[in-house]
């Protein structure tokens, strides 16, 4: 039987919300994540969040992970650095690789 409360109550928001957050596979983030993190060779990515921003990873050595994996760290060439909670990802976009032209070896 389902319980029913009223309506705009704390436990119907909760609720409503419950099935999004089940749903979001945060482990398979982590995973994509490390995949490119380990690739070769290295290729710069960027990290595209739920809200429309756009966080450019130039190489592995810039990225630090938590010890949960739920959160990174991406550090920027000028020693900017943002933080990141993977739930927020929603695509990793690998950079096209560089085309060499005739003259280089």
């Amino acid at each position: 039987m389902v319980s029913r409360s009223a309506p705009g109550s704390s436990s119907e928001y909760e609720a409503l919300c419950q099935p999004l957050v089940a749903r979001y596979n945060w482990a398979m983030t982590i995973e994509q994540l490390r995949n490119l993190y380990t690739a070769q060779p290295v290729r710069p990515f960027d990290m595209h969040l739920a809200h429309g921003r756009t966080i450019p990873v130039v190489h592995r050595e810039f990225i630090a992970s938590a010890p949960s994996g739920r959160t990174v760290v991406v550090f920027q060439p000028d020693d900017s650095f943002k933080v990141v909670g993977l739930l927020l990802v929603t695509d990793l976009e690998v950079k096209a690789e560089g085309r060499r032209t005739s003259g280089e070896a």
